[in-house]
């Protein structure tokens, strides 16, 4: 274990260095950051592969225990309850319904393309009906698009990977045990509701901690404790990592900055997440 440990710094220095010189040479080609990092990435693969590079597994621990609560945190701390407001019924039938039809038409299209066992189509379905709107969200920063319109992707985004994540783990559970269509739903609206209040205490008891602090590092340190605690705590009882993590991060992002946040612990919550993110 403690072999592979040099070898996993180098390769993030690498990645972090190749990041930086992406961003460099997309500016001046107006090329959206994100697009340039898939090409590159790309590019990497068919290198790697044809220089015999050996084969690096990307653990799924890895991605929705490490990257994923970073990602939702950052984006969702972003958000203000206003907007969210505003397009409250827009975010909702987009994440939750518009998620569901999604995956149903893959589903069946799957099925009577391949003769897929329908069960097991929706589980690709639901695999890949949550959308990433990464590349999009870069452009409308640089085309400085209503922020309406921001807000609406960003909050879809971010509440259709909890809705696809539980849409999936229930269709899992529905292949080995059966399910009834109104037990699908009860279990769909419980997870949802239990993991909203879980976000809901975890965000305003983190800014009643930093209230206590006048100490900037201390404030981060419970941003993070926060953005994967809370995931933690969720997904320990069979629940929604993903929605817990939204929802405090729009709590500590709208209770937070000019209230109990103190000025040097927001600007370094505000740049320490941008540069994890």
């Amino acid at each position: 274990m403690t072999d592979s440990i040099p070898g996993a710094i180098e390769l993030l220095v690498g990645l972090l260095a190749l990041a930086a010189f992406v961003a460099i040479v997309a500016r001046p080609l107006r090329l959206p950051y994100t697009v340039g990092l898939v090409v590159a990435g790309l590019a990497v693969g068919v290198v790697a592969g044809a220089a015999g590079f050996p084969r690096i597994d990307v653990s799924p621990d890895i991605v929705l225990l490490v990257l994923l609560p970073g990602l939702v945190f950052e984006a969702a701390y972003r958000l203000r309850i206003v907007e969210l407001r505003k397009w409250a019924i827009g975010l909702v039938v987009l994440a939750v319904p518009g998620v569901l039809i999604s995956a149903a038409v893959v589903a069946v299209i799957l099925s009577v393309a391949t003769g897929l066992r329908f069960d097991l189509a929706f589980i690709v379905g639901a695999m890949v009906s949550a959308t990433d709107p990464a590349a999009v969200v870069a452009t409308f920063k640089r085309l400085r698009v209503p922020t309406s319109l921001s807000t609406l992707v960003d909050g879809e985004s971010l509440l259709n990977d909890g809705t696809a994540l539980v849409l999936f783990a229930i269709a899992l559970s529905a292949v080995a045990a059966p399910v009834s269509p109104g037990g699908a739903i009860v279990t769909f609206a419980g997870t949802v509701a239990i993991s909203l209040g879980i976000g809901l205490v975890t965000g305003y008891v983190a800014a009643f901690a930093m209230g206590t602090v006048e100490d900037h590092l201390v404030e981060l340190t419970i941003s993070v404790v926060l953005a994967y605690g809370s995931y933690i705590l969720a997904d320990q009882f069979g629940l929604s990592g993903v929605i817990a993590t939204v929802t405090a991060a729009v709590v500590l992002g709208n209770v937070g900055p000019g209230r109990t946040m103190s000025t040097t612990g927001e600007d370094a919550i505000d740049t320490v997440w941008e540069f994890v993110a």
